[in-house]
């Protein structure tokens, strides 16, 4: 793969990221997260909102690169645990 194909796929993936992150913001307001959270000692707070597009999109591209990782070095790990 040439690096100018990967500086392409970087900038659409920061640019997908920064435009769910934007959108979930829209959706799940800072209003929205105060009537939802919990305080501890005035020091932590937590707010008990849904889960974002952001992070569902976050998840799947790990679990995507988990899998084609294993899958690229699998050789390797039976190497290493004597398989």
């Amino acid at each position: 793969m040439s690096s100018t194909l990967i500086v392409i796929l970087l900038i659409i993936a920061f640019l997908v990221a920064i435009i769910l992150a934007v959108l979930d913001g829209i959706k799940y307001t800072t209003s929205d997260m105060d009537k939802d959270a919990s305080n501890y000692a005035q020091v932590i707070r937590e707010s008990k909102g849904p889960v974002t597009g952001f992070l569902w999109v976050s998840y799947a591209a790990m679990l995507i690169f988990t899998i084609v990782y294993l899958i690229s070095h699998w050789s390797e790990f039976i190497r290493a645990f004597g398989g």
